[in-house]
């Protein structure tokens, strides 16, 4: 009796799957005619650093480098002072959430192996700005120059901060 119900408890498992895959699949889902609307704004991106950033032609890598909608808008390949201002215009953006990638070197491939001390902490700083206001700001930060810092900001324009 038990193989038996052993038996008819495996169909009905089975039988109950298959009859839930069979109507997940018959059933239609709408169209995806999302249509992203631009921003009529001047939307940048500027970056603020703790401390000089440095390329290594060697294995290639850029001091500097900003991602927006899978392209690289900026991929600095000379060493950029810690004063130096960074300010991007962003292309092509839309109203709403939007997403650019912020990632800096501060190894210096000069120093690599000397004794010198270097600063406790390098951090980059990235503010969206839309039309002057400032409506993102998010920090990046490690307490070594081996880590490349950065990361993703997310930002929404229709967000006004004051």
């Amino acid at each position: 009796m038990r193989p038996l119900i052993t038996i008819l408890l495996v169909c009905f498992l089975i039988g109950g799957m298959y009859g839930y895959l069979k109507f997940a699949d018959s059933v239609k889902r709408p169209d995806a005619n999302y249509q992203a609307t631009p921003e009529q704004k001047i939307v940048t991106a500027e970056i603020h650093r703790s401390a000089p950033l440095y390329a290594d032609a060697g294995f290639d890598v850029a001091a500097l480098k900003v991602d927006f909608k899978n392209e690289t808008l900026l991929q600095e390949q000379n060493n950029v002072p810690a004063d130096q201002p960074i300010s991007i215009e962003l292309p092509e953006v839309e109203k709403g959430r939007n997403t650019v990638g912020v990632f800096a070197n501060f190894e210096d491939p000069e120093k690599f192996l000397s004794d010198t001390p270097s600063p406790s902490l390098f951090a980059i700083d990235v503010v969206i700005r839309v039309d002057g206001n400032e409506i993102q700001r998010q920090t990046f930060s490690s307490q070594t120059s081996t880590t490349p810092v950065g990361g993703q900001v997310t930002f929404d324009t229709t967000v006004t901060r004051q």
